[in-house]
């Protein structure tokens, strides 16, 4: 499982740099003991303390699972003991904002601002709360104080530039978006901000400019962008234009199914009024942030900031869709379909999220529900091949090959021109060929798999430690497959041992050991694994190490070894290895 774990100091430190919120507040960890959440309640009687340690240990656990609003509940009641411990109102006001509960946060965004410590989450997340409430002054001032360099080139501009809307005052608006123009980079940012401005305030003929120096500017689009731009030439009598740039979004996206579900129709829709500009406007800007950040730590930056643009605008499709890639991301399926749960009918991404929750049922083992949804939304696009594809996923995990490879077949047959990306369908064709005991056609689908992508690794790793296994094929080719694939992933457990077996199969054990040693220690719960490092321990004399492995192989969970392996292993461990 791919965790990724909430760390609110690798956050802060992210947003200091590259939000340029601040100074970094807090140079310590989080609390890690009872003793220093116990700061200042000495006095408290000893059933109070236990308590409070309860609450302590099963927030850290919650929190340890990424179930960030349960670890908020358990540490409220550690922060109304303790309310001044600045590392506790900062983890509750990212737990919070995580999690979307934004007005409960902004109580403890405003504790710790009140305590003038420089956040730019606290910051971020009372700004968003308070022009949702419509104070733009009180926003205003806060973002004021905001004014790292890094701050005042990328993020203030656009944030104060829309509350200053929300005031009316929109000559000061369009000075704050002017100050994106002093980076290149920027520009285009100025040209769409400045065009929403404009076509809210009828300025037709600067909305029209703006927009058509943001399209020279930024040759993709953002589906956000597709829509206001769009619905402007829409709203002005111009649909030639308003389809031209629906054509190049499908060019520039052929593999996404969300702008099928856009139409001229609906971008008449799409109209910025008093009721949703600043708000839009500000979602725009978090959002942009968002996915400005959202890899490694900064997954926790574009989370929070996703949730904020929702918070600001209910029908932002592309935060919703963000937040639940990076739930996904934490092997969270079930929250994500939650949220997608969320999207109405008429949402212009809802046949997306349609197939991203069977493809997460998928991963829940729960494929009856996979297949189920999916053969509904085949119906509804009997052409697309992402819908084909995925139920060929969905049987495989059930283990029903013959199914798997028909509709991984029938999505191969409703692409009309193949390209790189399509290299995982043959892939997967190939591996339930190889399942169902037709290798033959298996090699097949890995050779066309690698015709598509020559250097794929999960592509070389399979096929050529298939090869190891088959009698009459080229050791040494298989071997230089596995090598050119290591030098992609040299930390992938499965492709350090595939080389490592292509070394032992060959005799070459001392080459061998540092590859499946390492495998080992990266997948260390994997039995064939630890069977594997058993033999080549034995092959180098070292007996009491190869016993210890197979005995390890044999309890391990994770790929468990089939009855004949069991078997196998068993009679190693009582006889070793014949000579």
């Amino acid at each position: 499982m791919n965790n990724i774990r909430f760390q609110a100091k690798s956050v802060i430190v992210l947003l200091s740099f590259v939000v340029a919120a601040c100074s970094l507040p807090y140079q310590k960890e989080y609390v890690r003991t009872s003793d220093k959440i116990m700061i200042g309640h000495k006095a408290a009687k000893t059933s109070e303390n236990a308590a409070l340690y309860a609450s302590y240990l099963s927030g850290l656990h919650a929190q340890y699972d990424s179930d960030f609003g349960r670890a908020a509940d358990y540490f409220s009641n550690v922060v109304d003991v303790v309310p001044d411990n600045n590392d506790m109102l900062d983890l509750m006001q990212l737990l919070l904002a995580s999690e979307g509960r934004i007005d409960e946060a902004a109580v403890y965004s405003q504790k710790i601002l009140d305590k003038k410590i420089n956040s730019g989450i606290a910051s971020s997340v009372l700004i968003a709360s308070l022009a949702k409430d419509k104070k733009y002054t009180d926003a205003i001032k806060i973002s004021d104080k905001l004014d790292s360099a890094l701050y005042s080139q990328f993020f203030a501009p656009m944030m104060k530039g829309w509350l200053y809307v929300g005031e009316k005052k929109y000559d000061l608006a369009f000075k704050e978006f002017e100050k994106l123009k002093s980076k290149k980079s920027l520009a285009s940012l100025y040209f769409f901000h400045s065009g929403m401005l404009h076509d809210y305030l009828g300025n037709v003929d600067k909305a029209k400019k703006s927009y058509e120096q943001l399209m020279e500017s930024n040759k993709s689009l953002s589906l956000s962008a597709v829509e206001v731009v769009g619905s402007f030439f829409v709203r002005n009598n111009d649909e030639k234009t308003a389809e031209g740039i629906l054509q190049k979004y499908r060019e520039n996206n052929a593999s996404s199914v969300i702008i099928d579900s856009i139409s001229i129709a609906k971008l008449k829709d799409k109209k910025l009024t008093d009721d949703n500009i600043v708000n839009y406007g500000l979602a725009e800007t978090m959002f942009g942030i968002a996915a400005t950040f959202n890899s490694g730590f900064g997954a926790d930056v574009s989370q929070i900031f996703s949730r904020l643009a929702l918070y600001l605008d209910k029908d932002y499709a592309l935060a919703r869709m963000l937040i639940g890639e990076i739930l996904e991301a934490r092997d969270l399926y079930e929250d994500a379909n939650k949220l997608y749960d969320e999207v109405e009918p008429n949402d212009v991404t809802y046949f997306a999220v349609q197939l991203k929750k069977a493809s997460n049922y998928t991963d829940m083992k729960q494929t009856k529900k996979a297949i189920k949804q999916l053969k509904k939304l085949a119906d509804i696009r009997p052409d697309y091949y992402v819908v084909y594809s995925d139920l060929g996923d969905a049987y495989r995990v059930d283990e029903k090959y013959k199914d798997a490879i028909k509709y991984y077949q029938k999505a191969l047959d409703s692409i009309k021109e193949k390209s790189s990306s399509h290299w995982v369908i043959y892939y997967s064709q190939g591996i339930c060929y190889d399942l169902s005991g037709q290798w033959e056609k298996a090699e097949t689908a890995m050779l066309e798999a690698l015709k598509l992508m020559p250097n794929q690794p999960d592509v070389l790793n399979y096929l050529a430690y298939s090869w190891l296994d088959k009698s009459g094929t080229d050791k040494k080719r298989a071997l230089a497959m596995l090598y050119k694939a290591y030098h992609q992933r040299p930390d992938d457990p499965y492709i350090s041992d595939s080389l490592g077996w292509a070394y032992y199969r060959i005799g070459e054990y001392r080459k061998s050991l540092p590859y499946v040693e390492k495998a080992v220690e990266n997948a260390p719960a994997n039995a064939v694994l630890n069977d594997h490092l058993g033999d080549i321990y034995w092959q180098l004399g070292r007996k009491k190490e190869a016993v210890f492995q197979w005995n390890r192989a044999l309890v391990s969970k994770e790929s468990p070894l089939k009855p004949k392996e069991v078997e196998a292993t068993n009679h190693k461990i009582k006889y070793g290895l014949e000579e």
